[in-house]
């Protein structure tokens, strides 16, 4: 960010305020195409701002950055969500900065995500194979392996495929409120890590965890093919 701001006033002459920095800094981030509330500044590219602010031919930057559409309790937020009925429109300026000497050419496309599926699959985290818990058959987190692997896509399994409609894949996962902080001692007991993982069925017996007591949890005797599951 520091060599961003020292390009801005090398090439601008002054200082750039929140605003006009955060919209030069999403405008040239690069798109991964996510769906997170405000997309843009998750992937901060600094050569591009840079080239940029240099005045590269081809390089420009828009004004605002993202315009979260609609209004919330009769006012737009602009930090924050917004609702906009169906039927109900709303009009805003965006100012785009050719940076460069060049004339560029912008095709503005207006992209929606709509839901093809949706899985929800509830997990009993109590037991630890003790006589406390009701989830008995699972013992315990271990850092070494997971406690749950869900196949999403498996090229050798048609049953075990996404639509070829999917452009995006989201995984949530989420704590019941009670077990969050159970003894209220503002630390939460649970914590939830999600991987997204590739199988290449390097010995080819087209197996990627066993699942001896069909209890659909990953005990130690079923990691048998850690070395073909690797972490996107």
């Amino acid at each position: 960010m520091s060599l961003v701001a020292e390009a801005w006033i090398e090439n601008l002459g002054d200082y750039p305020d929140s605003q006009e920095f955060r919209d030069l800094v999403m405008s040239t981030s690069d798109d991964r195409g996510y769906e997170p509330f405000t997309q843009g500044g998750g992937w901060f590219n600094a050569s591009t701002a840079i080239r940029t602010l240099e005045g590269n031919n081809g390089s420009w930057w828009a004004t605002p950055s993202h315009w979260n559409s609609g209004t919330f309790q009769g006012q737009h937020r602009v930090a924050n969500l917004n609702l906009l009925r169906p039927g109900e429109t709303q009009i805003t300026d965006i100012e785009f900065t050719n940076a460069g000497q060049s004339e560029i050419s912008l095709s503005l496309d207006a992209t929606s995500f709509s839901p093809i599926s949706h899985d929800i699959r509830i997990w009993n985290s109590t037991g630890n194979g003790s006589e406390d818990g009701e989830n008995s058959t699972w013992d315990g987190h271990q850092s070494s392996r997971p406690d749950l692997l869900i196949p999403i896509h498996l090229e050798a399994d048609p049953s075990l495929q996404l639509s070829p409609d999917t452009r995006q894949f989201r995984a949530r996962a989420t704590i019941e409120y009670s077990h969050f902080d159970n003894n209220q001692d503002r630390s939460s007991e649970e914590r939830v890590f999600l991987e997204i993982m590739k199988w290449e069925d390097e010995d080819e017996d087209g197996v990627y965890v066993l699942d001896i007591d069909n209890d659909s949890m990953v005990d130690s005797e079923d990691w048998t093919e850690e070395s073909e599951l690797k972490e996107v």
